[in-house]
């Protein structure tokens, strides 16, 4: 991976605030990757390894968390100390309901959200009615 130094730039403004931050940009284009990015810099300013959560719904590993109960059981699961925890979910559009997860995650627990999704995932984020922090990288890598 390549550390694209402006990406995180980018995004640092906005951890720990609290909208839902959404990457954007153009299929294949290195959203997963600014993710990863992202990861490391959560480390990097000693947040601990198990309080960030990293997903991706492309992957048959997650099958099972794409049935919103299954996702919510397995967040409950790890979300089990009154720390924060930063979820970083990549395609959450592949999560039927996603938008339920999502809600119920800024209610029920004391996390900062990231995701990443197609052109669907958008359409459904202008009438979710949660606040969303909307950032673009269409030329990422």
């Amino acid at each position: 991976m390549i550390f694209r130094n402006s990406y995180i730039e980018k995004i640092k403004p906005f951890i720990d605030k609290p909208q839902v931050k959404v990457l954007t940009g153009i299929r294949r284009g290195g959203k997963s990757t600014v993710l990863a990015m992202l990861k490391d810099e959560l480390l990097s300013q000693n947040i601990a390894e198990e309080q960030i959560i990293m997903l991706n719904f492309e992957s048959f590993s997650t099958e099972e968390l794409t049935k919103p109960a299954k996702l919510y059981e397995f967040l409950q699961q790890k979300i089990t100390s009154n720390r924060r925890f930063y979820l970083l979910f990549d395609e959450i559009q592949e999560v039927e309901n996603w938008e339920k997860i999502i809600n119920s995650a800024l209610v029920d627990f004391d996390c900062d959200i990231y995701i990443t999704g197609s052109n669907r995932l958008f359409c459904a984020i202008l009438f979710s009615g949660t606040i969303f922090a909307i950032l673009n990288f269409w030329n990422v890598l």
